[in-house]
């Protein structure tokens, strides 16, 4: 399946995939993608590289009594 990128995005499944399977430090792969050290610890530490969903969990509905 075609994964669509959003323009901003500063990463993507494949490069994050590169960085958890890496064995170099945070730094040079922050320098190699252009991203920031944080952002290859982050993806370091979890166990999946899908973009998680931004649509709240819960859906609020608002009554409107006349």
């Amino acid at each position: 399946m075609c994964q669509i990128y959003h323009s901003n995005a500063s990463t993507n499944q494949h490069v994050r995939e590169i960085i958890q399977k890496s064995d170099l430090a945070n730094v040079e792969l922050a320098n190699m993608f252009s991203i920031n050290v944080q952002t290859v610890s982050k993806w370091k530490g979890r166990d999946f590289t899908e973009d998680k969903s931004s649509r709240p969990n819960t859906q609020f509905t608002m009554l409107y009594l006349l």
